[in-house]
């Protein structure tokens, strides 16, 4: 269930780029999106609305302005902490005191 949400909203991204900007139809006789073809239709109307082609405008403008972006991985912080908590250890190991060790956690990472 976690995945369902993620997985729908990228299918109409695909959608949307693949077929309403090229202004394609899909081919409604492939079983892949037979169960389409009564949403369609809506779902066109909307992409093509005022209020969505604001919403993308507005969107790529915030894009434009992020100056910092994620560069932590995949993995998050569940795979990264382990990696800063041995490099921190090297460093002890070699006699080098890392000006954050005595910063609280949430502050060091």
């Amino acid at each position: 269930m976690k995945k369902m949400a993620p997985m729908f909203q990228g299918n109409k991204k695909r959608l949307y780029r693949d077929y309403i900007k090229k202004n394609m139809t899909l081919d409604f006789n492939s079983p892949n999106y037979a169960k389409l073809r009564p949403f369609w239709d809506d779902f066109v109307r909307f992409k093509m609305s005022e209020e969505a082609q604001e919403r993308v405008r507005k969107n790529q403008e915030n894009a434009r302005r992020k100056t910092y972006h994620h560069t932590i991985g995949s993995g998050g912080y569940q795979t990264a902490v382990p990696k800063w908590e041995k490099a921190e250890k090297e460093l002890n190991d070699r006699g080098l005191v890392p000006e954050s060790l005595e910063w609280p956690k949430r502050t060091k990472h």
